[in-house]
């Protein structure tokens, strides 16, 4: 027999559908921009919309907001995002991703969410997941 669950958990349900009904009901969001660039390059059938989130959050790391504000001229695996996992291990950019997606998230509740802000958001937890990755790739190298 399942669980119940406590009034805290039904409320949040119910407060989680209500917010979902409402975005369904609500205008239509502001178009997201194609990524530049973007012309299929990971090509596999049937993956198209993974491809597409992959090489935006490619785009925003390596020619927009993270390198305008991160790299300073130097290359991925020397910028803060991988000095700091190394210097604190690769819980520190896991726990980073989940920051991101939090924040990407954070609004969807309470009415004032914004889908670009969001993906922005996404995209960087994505970039902070692929950095946990290439650390455990160069622990494994070593």
């Amino acid at each position: 027999m399942a669980k119940k669950r406590t009034t805290a958990q039904r409320r949040a349900a119910a407060k989680a559908a209500w917010a979902l009904r409402k975005l369904k009901s609500a205008k239509a969001p502001t178009p997201i921009a194609t990524p530049a660039g973007y012309e299929g390059v990971m090509n596999a059938p049937g993956y198209e919309a993974l491809a597409f989130e992959l090489q935006a959050a490619f785009e925003q790391s390596a020619h927009g907001k993270g390198r305008e504000r991160h790299a300073n001229g130097r290359s991925f695996d020397r910028q803060p995002i991988m000095e700091l996992g190394r210097l604190y291990g690769p819980g520190f950019t896991a726990g980073q991703a989940a920051k991101k997606t939090q924040e990407g998230l954070s609004n969807l509740l309470t009415g004032n969410f914004d889908p670009a802000k969001a993906l922005v958001e996404l995209h960087g937890a994505i970039v902070y997941i692929a950095a946990t990755a290439a650390m455990i790739r160069e622990s494994v190298k070593e």
